[in-house]
């Protein structure tokens, strides 16, 4: 009895860089991320805040991207000013990014899956390297001047709606194993 070799079917090669890279990167987020692991904002370590109108009552401190807390709804009575600051001692400067054609994606992208303590902050763990905006189209990027006290502030005219924006801070940051760090994401709508 005579065995016939296998015949096997030729598999297409991948050799565009961009396809290459986004199989990388969908197995990489396969591969390490967690159902809920999302960054949570800790006050001095990571921390963004939304100011909204009427009060203008920081809102959204301590929470985790996409979780309660994170959508601050429907703001009525555009044009209005809004501001974010985020708070994070240690930090040499910050970059506001504002996503106005993606809502917060849970479980997000993990740039990287560990964070030290002494980083992240006692509650945020390992988890302040994850994004949780879209990436096409770019968020539109709002570099800040961190203070002394570490404290980074925005504040914009809010335009007539409707309209939805998400913003998600990332924090140059030494410490870091990455030189930088995410804020939680905070969203609106109005």
């Amino acid at each position: 009895m005579v065995e016939q070799p296998a015949i096997r079917t030729p598999q297409p090669e991948i050799t565009d860089p961009m396809s290459r890279f986004l199989l990388f990167a969908a197995a990489l987020w396969f591969a390490v991320s967690q159902p809920c692991a999302q960054t949570t904002g800790v006050p001095l370590v990571n921390d963004l805040r939304i100011l909204l109108p009427p009060t203008y009552i920081p809102a959204g401190s301590g929470t985790t991207s996409c979780g309660p807390g994170t959508n601050q709804g429907f703001i009525p009575g555009a044009p209005f000013v809004v501001a974010y600051d985020v708070n994070a001692v240690g930090s040499t400067g910050a970059i506001l990014l504002l996503d106005f054609f993606n809502p917060c994606s849970s479980p997000g992208f993990p740039f990287f899956p560990a964070q030290l303590p002494t980083c992240a902050g006692p509650v945020a763990g390992g988890t302040n390297l994850w994004y949780a905006l879209g990436f096409t189209p770019v968020p539109v990027p709002v570099p800040g001047i961190t203070g002394t006290t570490g404290i980074t502030r925005w504040n914009f005219n809010v335009p007539l709606g409707p309209g939805t924006v998400w913003a998600q801070c990332v924090i140059l940051d030494a410490c870091s194993s990455l030189s930088f760090k995410f804020s939680q994401a905070l969203g609106f709508s109005w």
